[in-house]
């Protein structure tokens, strides 16, 4: 059975958009050069979705992240959504304000 990577991201707790790509990266294993960017991120997700790894990614208090983070939040949340949308089997995102 293939192995779920499950990121729970807490936007009260993470405030800004170096923490939260620090956090996928460090949960999701991504490599080195990955460049803490929303280009980066698909980048990384595409790569490990392409190798058949399931992920799940919970985002919570969007709202605060939203507050916190201005359009930073915004443009991460379209990109996470995007990658579900393109590789809807392979990962699930849920987005709670």
């Amino acid at each position: 059975m293939q192995q779920i990577h499950s990121v729970t991201i807490n936007g009260n707790e993470v405030l800004s958009a170096e923490e939260f790509h620090g956090l996928l990266k460090q949960k999701l294993e991504f490599s080195d050069y990955y460049g803490m960017n929303p280009d980066a991120l698909w980048d990384c997700l595409s790569e490990a979705l392409l190798s058949d790894e399931r992920i799940e990614i919970v985002w919570s208090s969007f709202a605060k992240s939203s507050a916190i983070m201005g359009g930073d939040a915004e443009i991460l949340r379209e990109t996470l959504l995007d990658a579900q949308g393109k590789y809807p089997d392979q990962l699930k995102v849920s987005i709670t304000l």
